[in-house]
């Protein structure tokens, strides 16, 4: 809307595209105000020109080329957290992972790695992304491509689904290993090697890198080799 002195009441349009609004106004100072923005687009600042008395158009003493006024949107961003998490029931934080964010409305891809005491925040467009993992931390294994579309208002979802307080979730695994024991004699046979122990039981227990109790459902029994694989 257009607002001044001269008028007996704000001159109130909606903007169309590809297609500028003509306005005859008397010599006088006015403001022009974006009172609702278009979708997907931040409001405008106000603008206050005057039109001379020879019929120029001036902004802040500045003489405007061919009297057009141009008003200007921002493309409107929103706020994005990620959360790089262990797959713990506390949704542990990890650091160390390398991220990177892509998508259509990026020149060039977000990339910043991961830390334990914070989540990462990230101003976006609404468009659709992706979160990759280039490389993981030390004893984990790396989370599968994440996409997740930011919307016009704001709304992140993923799979459809509303992520809350706009905040993405990618976790990882601990690795696992495969390690091999072998139960063996003090004793040794006519070729010197050590003898290996038949039907001994073997109980394995311990703590992962997140501090969680490794619990194996039974004790490993040894073949004749003496030896057991234990994943």
């Amino acid at each position: 809307q257009i607002t001044g002195d001269f008028l007996d009441a704000p001159i109130t349009f909606t903007s169309e595209d590809a297609k500028s609004q003509e306005l005859t106004l008397k010599a006088g100072t006015y403001t022009l105000s974006e009172t609702e923005a278009p979708n997907g687009y931040s409001k405008a600042a106000d603008i206050t020109f005057v039109v001379t008395d020879d019929g120029k158009v001036t902004i802040d003493g500045k003489t405007i080329a061919n009297n057009a006024i141009v008003m200007t949107d921002s493309i409107s961003t929103h706020q994005v957290t990620i959360k790089k998490i262990a797959d713990d029931d506390k949704q542990t934080m990890i650091a160390g992972a390398e991220l990177k964010i892509s998508g259509s409305h990026l020149a060039e891809a977000i990339t910043f790695t991961s830390n334990s005491k914070e989540a990462k925040s990230i101003t976006l467009k609404a468009g659709t992304y992706t979160l990759s993992e280039i490389k993981a931390p030390d004893g984990f294994d790396k989370a599968d491509d994440i996409t997740f579309k930011v919307a016009e208002d704001g709304t992140v979802t993923v799979d459809d689904k509303v992520m809350a307080n706009n905040t993405i979730l990618m976790k990882d695994t601990v690795k696992q290993y495969s390690v091999k024991v072998k139960k063996i004699s003090d004793k040794t046979d006519a070729d010197g090697k050590a003898i290996p122990v038949e039907d001994a039981t073997l109980h394995l227990e311990g703590t992962d890198i997140l501090g969680r109790k490794i619990a194996f459902e039974s004790d490993t029994i040894t073949p004749a080799s003496g030896e057991v694989e234990i994943n």
